[in-house]
């Protein structure tokens, strides 16, 4: 009974383990591509922005 439990929580802690562990390479991965985009939206903004002339 007592080998059962320990068992059945040692499993429940990897499961609960191994999901947080993914759930956060998701996060890191997510990360890393909202980076990635967000670089390449300013990169091209400035690329596409017009220069400002001063009407003298």
């Amino acid at each position: 009974m007592i080998s059962t439990r320990l068992h059945h929580s040692t499993l429940g802690f990897a499961l609960l383990w191994s999901s947080t562990v993914t759930a956060l390479r998701l996060r890191a991965d997510d990360a890393v591509a909202a980076a990635t985009l967000f670089r390449h939206l300013t990169r091209d903004f400035r690329a596409a922005r017009l220069p400002v002339e001063c009407a003298t």
